[in-house]
């Protein structure tokens, strides 16, 4: 008996297989370094667009669009106001129109969304925050921008802002806004508990969206709290899930929306949250994982993939592979010649993942290289 216990213990602590990744291509594109622009897929998989920062002047923004089968660059176009780069990229769901957030500074300068022609490049409206005053009860200025998300029928945007400080140590709670994609007109704002809004999720069916804040009293925690979409403006909810001690910073959510997978700072867990319990019910330790990490899940739901972990022979980090149902591990990846990574993404088939980082030759570009995951079908 003691025998059969001690092969399962072993069988459970066994290290995932490493594996080295089938590199298909190298993409060059402009700095890229803010984690959520991009990119971002048409439903076919045979475009992608990627917000950066000029290569040549680096105070410019473009949108990069890539034929994402052939793993090549089909045009550049600039978009938006100087010296604010493009943190955020949504693609709506007929594949007209791109939303390029620029988050500002806050105060006089909150930042704003381009809204462009995703074929042409040109841009169709800029959507700022209204003035002070226009939603009601604003005391001072508006706070940067933080998020946009998209409604599944693109009628709705979302746009999350970070609170006014207007009491030193006491900051105000952010906002979500809703934003009618028709117009451009603003439906109206709803608080949001904590400071600094993080990620917003919306569930498949467009019932429910989820912001990440970060509150800064008592402690540095992560909150993730739930809102009523059917409301206009949204509804708040209540909370899905505290961080307590460990702060959360990469967020999925599943795609049926039953769960929302989380991943810390540092030496981490990995956590699944039930929505429904407002739970979490699995925890899988992340090693070696050194400051940001990146979190992609697959469009089919199957896998969950966390960058910058452990570095393989090469001296460079590696990509852990997870069981999404399970929350295990089931391969590392290798060979990304890569000197960090600040954004995973797979294709909407799940057979390609796309690892965004800074190459060693050290040009200032960034460089996406997309590994096969399986052989296309």
């Amino acid at each position: 008996m003691s025998a059969i216990l001690a092969a399962v213990l072993t069988i459970a602590l066994a290290a995932p297989p490493t594996v080295e990744a089938d590199i298909v291509a190298s993409v060059p594109i402009g700095q890229n370094d803010l984690r959520m622009a991009g990119p971002v897929f048409s439903r076919d998989g045979a475009t992608a667009y990627v917000g950066e920062r000029d290569t040549v002047d680096g105070t410019r923004q473009n949108i990069r669009v890539l034929d994402a089968r052939k793993h090549t660059t089909k045009a550049v176009h600039r978009v938006g106001v100087q010296y604010h780069s493009i943190t955020d990229l949504k693609l709506s769901p007929d594949g007209g129109r791109l939303y390029a957030l620029q988050t500002g500074f806050g105060g006089d300068d909150p930042g704003q969304i381009t809204v462009v022609d995703a074929v042409t490049g040109a841009e169709l409206r800029t959507i700022r925050v209204p003035a002070a005053r226009s939603l009601g009860n604003f005391d001072s200025h508006p706070g940067a921008l933080d998020t946009i998300a998209l409604s599944p029928d693109g009628s709705r945007l979302y746009l999350t802002q970070t609170g006014d400080v207007i009491t030193p140590g006491a900051p105000e709670p952010g906002n979500l806004y809703v934003i009618d994609t028709a117009s451009g007109a603003f439906l109206g704002k709803t608080p949001v508990p904590g400071w600094i809004p993080g990620s917003t999720l919306i569930s498949p069916d467009g019932k429910n969206i989820y912001v990440s804040t970060l509150d800064v009293s008592p402690s540095r925690t992560v909150t993730i709290h739930q809102l009523d979409a059917t409301a206009t403006p949204p509804r708040y909810a209540g909370a899905v899930y505290r961080s307590g001690k460990e702060e959360g910073d990469q967020f999925a959510l599943s795609p049926d929306g039953s769960r929302i997978y989380v991943l810390g700072y540092y030496q981490s867990d990995l956590r699944t949250v039930d929505i429904a319990s407002r739970t979490v019910v699995a925890r899988l330790s992340i090693p070696d994982q050194s400051g940001f990490s990146p979190l992609a899940l697959s469009a089919d739901g199957t896998r969950l993939f966390v960058g910058s972990t452990a570095l393989d022979q090469w001296q460079t980090p590696t990509v852990s592979e997870v069981d999404a149902a399970a929350l295990t591990f089931t391969r590392v990846l290798t060979g990304f010649d890569l000197e960090d990574q600040h954004g995973l993404v797979t294709t909407p088939d799940s057979r390609e993942l796309w690892v965004t980082g800074k190459p060693f030759e050290g040009t200032g570009a960034d460089e996406i290289q997309s590994a096969r995951l399986y052989p296309r079908r």
